[in-house]
């Protein structure tokens, strides 16, 4: 991918809320990131084995929800509507901190 075609965020974009699934409080801040980073998701409540890097290969389940782990089994889960609004909006490169398990659901849109 060419790095002039690839775009960001221009600061941290920081919310939280509730996992739908798991009912767990959760913030999340999207940083932005340098060309050819990717999308990646950091669990900043873990201290070691904390990034998930969302492809097809790390989907571990997508029962009601998208669900993608790393080799250690951490986890990041209801992950597709977050993935969707980055893409609609092309967004190429984010760094994606959470501190618990799962994207909060906002108002579900």
């Amino acid at each position: 991918m060419s790095v002039l075609n690839q775009k960001t965020i221009n600061e941290n974009i920081t919310f939280s809320g509730v996992g739908l699934h798991t009912g767990l409080n959760v913030s999340l801040t999207i940083k932005p990131a340098e060309p050819n980073f990717g999308i990646i998701f950091k669990r900043i409540d873990l201290s070691s084995n904390n990034i998930i890097i969302p492809n097809i290969f790390n989907v571990s389940s997508a029962v009601f929800c998208t669900t993608i782990s790393n080799q250690s089994g951490v986890k990041v889960s209801t992950i597709e509507h977050l993935m969707g609004a980055l893409y609609g909006l092309g967004i190429d490169n984010a760094l994606i901190e959470m501190d618990n398990q799962e994207v909060p659901i906002l108002d579900g849109s």
